[in-house]
């Protein structure tokens, strides 16, 4: 699957409501929403190593200005790096 783009970098996030669920994240993939990728899904980056989807896709579809077609998704290492 080809994607927009990503990068790696981490970091770490609560819900602004103060509840357990968080995530922890090694890099951000910008992926197209038809590419229907779930929390779960792990995924290879070239150069970087494998990793699997952490956390819910935040669509940025959501908006009332346009529809990019993109997901922003948060994802944690599982392997060595290449």
């Amino acid at each position: 699957m080809s994607v927009f783009g990503w990068y790696v970098g981490g970091g770490y996030e609560g819900r602004p409501d103060g509840h357990v669920y968080q995530v922890e994240w090694d890099a951000t993939m910008y992926a197209p929403t038809e590419a229907d990728i779930r929390m779960g899904d792990r995924v290879h980056l070239p150069g970087a190593g494998e990793f699997v989807l952490v956390g819910e896709p935040s669509s940025w579809d959501n908006n009332p200005w346009f529809q990019p077609g993109l997901v922003e998704v948060r994802l944690k290492r599982v392997g060595d790096r290449e």
